[in-house]
């Protein structure tokens, strides 16, 4: 669960320069729930994730910056049934704005078995996955050894 979160945030802000996380760990020694931080230049990300955060649990993407607030409820669902709503606030007042009903997930699958067949280009190239593993090796450790991880630049 953590990699969208962990996915999203270095989509809006790049490759962290360090982390730090805490999880709650089962006694087969996976992970049940993770909280983090990132650490980039001149920002901050809390990331929190959990498979066992009540019957209703809440997805929400909050970006807080200079100029205003963003948030988005159920950031990581299929949206089949209602459509994703962006509320932004700011010194000039708040507003809504609605995403349409898109099948996320099918869209995700279309995209592979496109890519896969050379139909178009890949959106995320193999390095950012590697990247992506990266950081998210990066959490575990931070998690394991109580101590903040730093990240090196990936190899070009």
């Amino acid at each position: 669960m953590g990699c969208y979160v962990v996915n999203l945030t270095r989509l809006l802000l790049g490759e962290p320069q360090s982390v730090v996380a805490q999880a709650r760990w089962t006694p087969g020694g996976v992970d049940l729930g993770l909280s983090g931080v990132l650490h980039y230049p001149g920002a901050l990300a809390s990331v929190d994730c959990a498979f066992d955060w009540g019957p209703t649990p809440t997805q929400r993407l909050s970006v807080i910056g200079d100029a205003g607030v963003l948030e988005v409820d159920g950031v990581f669902d299929s949206h089949q049934g209602e459509p994703v709503v962006l509320r932004l606030t700011t010194a000039d007042g708040a507003r809504q704005e609605e995403i349409a009903l898109v099948d996320a997930y099918g869209a995700m699958v279309k995209h592979f078995q496109q890519t896969a067949r050379g139909e178009v280009r890949a959106l995320y190239p193999p390095a950012d996955a590697v990247a992506q593993a990266r950081v998210l090796d990066a959490l575990f450790a931070s998690a394991r050894s109580g101590q903040q991880v730093a990240l090196t630049a990936p190899a070009t």
